[in-house]
C-alpha cells in the first residue's frame, strides 16, 4: 500500500484501468480527471513473443495515462523472469536475451507513487533452439549396485564457432545414485553406485554465444535403475 492513500486500483479487462478515488484530494500528477481518477492503460503489446535462443530481447508495454506519476515495475507475485531476461522497475521495459528454450508466461505489476494497489498485465515469450543435449547409451540405464557404470559421454549439437561449454550439472531436484557423479567440466558420467534404488535426473549446461550464457537441457531424464 502507498504512502497517500488517494486511489484504489480497479482492474477492468486486465487492459484498460480506471483508478477511483478512494480519499483526500490535492497534488496528484497531470493525468488526474476532473473526479480525481486517473484511467491508464497498460499491456504488453503482442500476446506471444517469439526468439530464437541467444536473441535480443526488448519488450515494451504500452503506459498512458499516469502523467507525472512515477511507476515502479515489478514481477508479479510468484512469478520468475525467463533466464536472460530482467525488467527495468522504472520503465516495465523486458530486456536482455532469451537464455533457456521453452515457452514462459510473465506477469508484471505496476504501482505508482503515491497511489495504492497494483495494475498486472501479462505477456509471452516463445524461445526455440537448435542447440541439443544428449547422453550416449540412451535414456535407460540399468546397472547393479557396487559394479562401475558404464561412462555416458555428453554430446551437444548445434553448436557454432566460437562457443564455449560449461557448468553440467543436474537439473532441479534430480540425483545420482550414490558414488556416480557428474563431472561439470565435461559432463561425463560414471562411477560406481553403492546403493539400489531408481535414480532420475535432467541434465544442464551453460553455452556461451557472444558474451551471452544460455542453459540447455537435456530433453528426456537420465534414468538408473540399481539392482543387486
Amino acid at each position: 500500500m502507498l504512502g497517500l492513500d488517494k486511489l484504489r486500483v480497479t482492474i477492468v479487462a486486465g487492459l484498460l484501468t480506471v483508478l477511483t478515488a478512494c480519499g483526500g484530494g490535492g497534488g496528484g500528477s497531470d493525468a488526474e480527471a476532473p473526479d480525481g481518477n486517473l484511467y491508464v492503460t497498460f499491456e504488453y503489446p503482442q500476446q506471444i513473443h517469439q526468439f530464437s535462443l541467444f536473441d535480443t530481447v526488448s519488450i515494451a508495454p504500452k503506459l498512458d495515462g499516469i502523467g507525472n506519476g512515477r511507476a515502479h515495475f515489478q514481477p508479479h507475485a510468484g512469478v520468475s523472469l525467463p533466464p536472460g531476461v530482467v525488467l527495468n522497475e522504472s520503465t516495465g521495459v523486458l530486456e536482455g536475451h532469451a537464455g533457456a528454450a521453452g515457452f514462459f508466461s510473465v506477469s508484471v505489476d505496476l504501482q505508482v507513487e503515491g497511489y495504492e494497489g497494483s495494475l498486472t498485465s501479462a505477456t509471452y515469450l516463445n524461445v526455440t533452439s537448435d542447440l541439443s543435449l544428449s547422453y550416449s547409451g540412451g535414456v535407460v540405464m540399468t546397472d547393479r549396485v557396487n559394479s562401475p557404470i558404464t561412462q555416458r559421454q555428453p554430446t551437444i549439437t548445434g553448436l557454432q564457432v566460437g562457443d564455449t561449454v560449461s557448468n553440467f550439472r543436474l537439473a532441479s531436484a534430480g540425483r545420482l545414485p550414490p558414488g556416480v557423479t557428474l563431472d561439470a567440466q565435461t559432463g561425463v558420467v560414471s562411477g560406481t553406485p553403492t546403493a539400489t534404488g531408481i535414480y532420475s535426473s535432467f541434465v544442464a549446461v551453460t553455452v556461451t554465444r557472444g558474451g551471452r550464457p544460455a542453459t540447455v537441457l537435456t530433453p528426456s531424464y537420465l534414468y538408473f535403475n540399481i539392482g543387486k
